[in-house]
């Protein structure tokens, strides 16, 4: 269910005779004050939990994110709020628009869902009645009728003439939907607006998509002179960021002409790294290998020493802050392409630096401050720092094996979590090659053992034959036995599960580590037969002993279990990739029995021994 609030402008469109329309779609459970955003005011965002739509019925928490593109800074505006329960049961909070706002985008969940299940919800911003400069255009990309495109791009035309985003959103909807470019539009547009950032910039877009090679480049360079020239102007990045990213995935290979558009575009990036978003060009060798080859590595590696370059001149409170990512794509591209190892450390150590002055206790609210155990935020600075450490450990390898030790040490000082462990059993392998390879034999074990107790037996297993030509013929035997190794060498910390929430098919979201009795996940589909004969029996003596505890049966394909106790209350889940993940499903049937959120059990269920022992777990 939707309701659709409709937002008049006061523009008149010539030869129309009712207002100009943009259309908010919100669901129903969702409202916000005032309606239309408007930019540079206080606004209220409510959810209702007990509309009929509402993915969260019974909610204990629940947070907002909350994201403006704005003509007046590169990055996004990013605000995570926590939300405010009303005694009428109605959740709410505020924010305050950014003055030059011209998009919205939002989502509202429990902290702990999974982020590829957030529901977003966009909005344009306006200022009075009328929407935003680039609002428009923006909401053109989210629209698919074409009448609202028509009408849109009219009343973007009325409101600012001398603006030309548009143009590139009708292109581009007429491509997926419709007759497709028009080149004599793209020609006569060139004419008129040579002197404007977005009429240059649409038309770098149009010439690429019209495969006039010579023109495209010629567009490419102007738009440099005029954004070199104007360094102030007010320009919607997102909207400049998506054509030229377009535009450099319909470059062809081994033409003489488009390679001069790719040129122009490299030097764009280079010139406007952190505006243009320059850092996912740094990794397309890997994420579109076909794109990276046809470009040339020359192009990449002109945007490289560019991001490079900048990236180790930002100072303190740069926006560079969060660019972690980049540096550790730019550090391997450096060590890849370049061979420069010296570099790449430098531009992790950076990374380090400008990381740690995330904050760890609060995370910015819209003007208030929040404590992080409201939210999802404090794993992705760990996350991100603990790469780094096991990446410069990695890199000092070969240089100063002492130096790679002391970096590789620090990633197991940090908190083990869903963030850092992947870099924490990368550290501990990692130390396992280093001081086997110095004849170091029990620390190698140790750390050995570690990888083991940390990523399980497929991994320690790769790495133990990956070291099988540095073991001692003498020692072989030590490392094939994992278990005493474990005995002898025990993790020094407790490692925190990261047990996923479960999401039931009736929509409702139970936190495991929040229940106050015993959750059993009992992993079943319709085509196991030791499903149907155990599970009833297991969930019959539960009943009979009436021992407290949460039965949810969790199941790939929604078949249900037959033969269960009348007055039995059970609930079924869908096999989310999360369960599936933090609990490594292989099979059916698969029983976990969690307890205040620590797992005390995990196997399968098809011996009256096994049901023993989880009864037993229960009492």
């Amino acid at each position: 269910m939707k309701r659709t609030a409709t937002l008049l402008s006061a523009v008149v469109l010539l030869g129309c005779s009712k207002p100009a329309t943009v259309e908010q779609d919100l669901p129903s459970f969702l409202s916000i004050e005032p309606s239309p955003l408007q930019a540079g005011q206080k606004f209220t965002i409510r959810y209702n939990p007990s509309d009929t739509a509402a993915p969260y019925k019974n909610p204990t928490q629940l947070i907002a994110g909350v994201f403006f593109q704005t003509l007046d800074t590169v990055a996004t505006v990013s605000y995570r709020i926590p939300l405010v329960k009303g005694a009428n049961g109605i959740w709410s909070l505020e924010c305050t628009v950014p003055e030059k706002a011209y998009w919205c985008e939002l989502w509202i969940a429990p902290p702990e869902l999974p982020v590829y299940l957030l529901q977003e919800m966009r909005t344009p911003v306006f200022v009075g009645s009328i929407p935003q400069r680039a609002a428009l255009p923006t909401k053109m990309d989210e629209t698919e009728d074409s009448a609202s495109i028509v009408e849109l791009f009219q009343l973007d035309e009325q409101l600012y003439p001398d603006e030309y985003w548009r143009w590139a959103s009708l292109w581009r909807w007429n491509i997926q939907h419709g007759p497709g470019i028009r080149q004599d539009q793209v020609d006569s547009l060139w004419r008129i607006g040579q002197n404007s950032i977005s009429a240059t910039a649409v038309c770098l877009y149009g010439f690429a998509l019209s495969r006039e090679w010579n023109k495209a480049a010629q567009a490419g360079q102007h738009l440099q002179k005029l954004l070199t020239a104007h360094p102030n102007a007010e320009i919607p990045w997102s909207l400049l960021r998506n054509l030229l990213s377009t535009t450099w995935a319909v470059l062809p290979a081994e033409n003489k002409a488009s390679d001069e558009v790719a040129t122009a575009l490299s030097t764009l990036w280079s010139r406007f790294p952190k505006e243009l978003d320059a850092s996912r060009r740094l990794s397309e060798d890997h994420v579109a290998p076909e794109r990276f080859y046809q470009r040339g590595r020359h192009h990449y590696e002109t945007i490289l020493e560019s991001w490079v370059q900048r990236f180790l001149q930002a100072g303190p409170a740069s926006g560079w802050e969060e660019e972690a990512g980049g540096a550790l794509k730019a550090a391997i591209n450096l060590v890849e392409w370049k061979a420069d190892t010296a570099r790449a450390l430098m531009v992790l150590e950076k990374a380090v630096h400008l990381a740690q002055r995330l904050p760890d206790s609060a995370a910015p609210g819209c003007g208030i401050r929040v404590p992080l155990e409201l939210l999802p935020s404090d794993r992705v600075k760990w996350g991100w720092i603990s790469s780094l450490y096991a990446k410069i450990g990695e890199l000092s390898l070969e240089r100063s094996p002492t130096t790679a030790e002391q970096w590789l040490r620090k990633v197991l000082q940090l908190p083990l979590d869903a963030g850092t462990i992947g870099s924490t059993v990368l550290a501990c392998a990692t130390l396992a090659r280093l001081f086997l390879k110095r004849g170091q034999l029990d620390s190698a074990l140790k750390y050995y053992a570690w990888v083991y107790q940390l990523s399980g037996e497929r991994r320690a297993e790769a790495l133990r034959k990956e070291l099988s030509p540095f073991i001692p013929a003498q020692s072989a035997e030590r490392f094939q036995k994992v278990e005493l190794l474990v005995q002898r060498y025990p993790y020094p910390r407790a490692i925190q599960a990261d047990i996923p929430v479960i999401i039931t098919e009736q929509g409702e979201l139970i936190n495991p580590t929040q229940v106050p009795v015993p959750v059993l996940l009992l992993f079943s589909s319709g085509a196991c037969g030791l499903c149907k004969q155990w599970y009833p029996r297991l969930i019959k003596e539960i009943a009979a002993a009436r021992l407290p505890s949460r039965i949810i049966i969790v199941t790939p394909d929604r078949s249900r279990l037959e033969g269960l106790p009348a007055g039995t209350t059970v609930t079924y889940a869908p096999l989310s990739f999360e369960l599936h993940r933090a609990f490594q499903i292989r099979g059916f049937p698969t029983v976990v029995v969690l307890r205040s959120g620590r797992v005390e059990y995990q196997g399968s269920l098809s011996s009256q021994q096994h049901l023993q022992t989880i009864m037993s777990l229960l009492q």
